[in-house]
C-alpha cells in the first residue's frame, strides 16, 4: 500500500511537471530561428591594414559595431558570433532583402571633417533620430518636389521605435514586413537630400537640446550637418571639410593610461588639415578663446 501511494504521489508530481511545461510552452512566445522563420546568414571575413596584425581585440570591437548596425535593421533577436579565427557570422531571422542587409552590415564607415558651426543646419540637436527627422520633414518634401530623392530612409511605429533602416529607397523599408506592406500605424521619414544624420553625447555638443521627448545616453542626440557636394551642379556647395580617404596611415595606443591617435594624412590631407587647423585658431584668436589644444 505504501509502495502504491509512493507511486501515485510521483505520477502526480510528473503530470503536475506537464501541466506546467505545457502552459510556458502555449503563455510563451517561441523564438524562431533561421531552419523555421527563414531569413539570412552574413559570413564576413576579417582583413587586417596592411602592416598591422589582427587580434581578438580587434574582432571584438567589430562584433559590438556589426550589433548597433544590425539593431537598425529592426531584427528580433539576430545572431551574431565569432567563427574561427577571423570570420564574424550574421544570423538575421525574417530578413528577405539581402542587398540592404549586406549594406547596412558589411559596408564600410567613412570618416568625414565638419565645421559644426558653419555647417549645421538649425539651432539645436534633438533627443531621438525620429524627433530630427519628423522636424525636418518639410525639407524632405520641397527637396522630392523639386526633383531630389533621399538617400536614407526610416520607418518607425506608431510608438515612434524604429524598425526599419536605413534603407535607399521608401519601398525597401516595406520588403522585410508582413506583406511587403506598412504596418498599420507606422510612419515613414527620410534624411533630407544634401544632408546628414550624425549623433553625439550630449556634453560634447555645444549647441541646444530639445527640451521634449526621450532621450537615450547610449544614442546621444541627433543633428543636421549640410553637405550638398553630390547634389548635381548650380550654386555653390557646403563639403566635408577633410575625409577618410585623405588620411594615409592611423594607428591608437595607449600612453599614461590615455589613448593617442596618430595620424599620416596624404599631400592632399596635410594641406587640407593645414587649412583647417589655421581656420580654427583664427577664428580663437578673434574671439578671445583657445579652439585647438
Amino acid at each position: 500500500m505504501k509502495e502504491t501511494r509512493s507511486h501515485l504521489s510521483v505520477l502526480a508530481i510528473v503530470i503536475a511537471l506537464v501541466g506546467v511545461a505545457f502552459w510556458v510552452g502555449y503563455s510563451t512566445a517561441v523564438h524562431l530561428g533561421l531552419d523555421l522563420k527563414g531569413g539570412l546568414e552574413i559570413v564576413l571575413q576579417a582583413h587586417p591594414t596592411q602592416g598591422q596584425k589582427l587580434t581578438t581585440q580587434d574582432l571584438d570591437n567589430s562584433v559590438k559595431i556589426i550589433r548597433d548596425r544590425v539593431d537598425k535593421l529592426g531584427v528580433s533577436e539576430p545572431e551574431i558570433r565569432l567563427q574561427g579565427s577571423d570570420q564574424i557570422a550574421i544570423e538575421l531571422p525574417g530578413i528577405s532583402n539581402p542587398d540592404n542587409a549586406v549594406s547596412v552590415v558589411g559596408s564600410t564607415a567613412q570618416l568625414k571633417f565638419y565645421d559644426l558651426s558653419k555647417d549645421m543646419i538649425g539651432t539645436k540637436a534633438f533627443r531621438s533620430r525620429f524627433n530630427a527627422l519628423d522636424d525636418a520633414k518639410d525639407r524632405t518634401d520641397k527637396a522630392v518636389a523639386k526633383g531630389k530623392k533621399p538617400e536614407q530612409w526610416y520607418l518607425f511605429d506608431e510608438g515612434h521605435k524604429q524598425i526599419a533602416g536605413p534603407t535607399p529607397t521608401k519601398q525597401e523599408l516595406y520588403d522585410d514586413q508582413p506583406g511587403k506592406e506598412a504596418p498599420k500605424g507606422s510612419i515613414a521619414l527620410a534624411v533630407p537630400p544634401g544632408e546628414f544624420l550624425v549623433h553625439g553625447a550630449p556634453d560634447k555638443i555645444p549647441v541646444q537640446v530639445e527640451t521634449t521627448g526621450k532621450f537615450d545616453r547610449n544614442t546621444g542626440v541627433f543633428m543636421f550637418l549640410k553637405d550638398d557636394c553630390d547634389q548635381g551642379k548650380g550654386k555653390a556647395k557646403t563639403c566635408a571639410a577633410l575625409s577618410g580617404s585623405e588620411i594615409k596611415q592611423a594607428s591608437a595606443e595607449s600612453n599614461n593610461g590615455q589613448w593617442v591617435t596618430s595620424i599620416l594624412f596624404t599631400g592632399k590631407g596635410g594641406d587640407a588639415f593645414q587649412k583647417v587647423t589655421k581656420q580654427i585658431a583664427r577664428e580663437g584668436a578673434l574671439q578671445g578663446k583657445k579652439k585647438i589644444k
